[in-house]
């Protein structure tokens, strides 16, 4: 999965992100091992594309370069 955590400077809130082909959205975490999940939103996006290493996953989104520590 090309996933992320994120902690909403905002609110404090956390989310799991998951990014796919078309778009990203919150998931929620239903069991593990797993992944055993549940799509809670989606945003389309035509310009996203990502690519997973073992250290990193590299997500591209109008043509930025985000890259996010894998866990281990």
């Amino acid at each position: 999965m090309a996933t992320l955590w994120y902690l909403c400077e905002s609110c404090g809130h956390g989310n799991h992100i998951n990014v796919m082909e078309e778009g990203y959205g919150q998931i929620k975490i239903l069991g593990a091992p797993g992944p055993n999940w549940t799509q809670v939103t989606f945003f389309p996006c035509d310009s996203i594309q990502f690519r997973k290493d073992p250290e990193f996953l590299h997500v591209w989104v109008g043509g930025k370069h985000f890259e996010v520590v894998a866990k281990k």
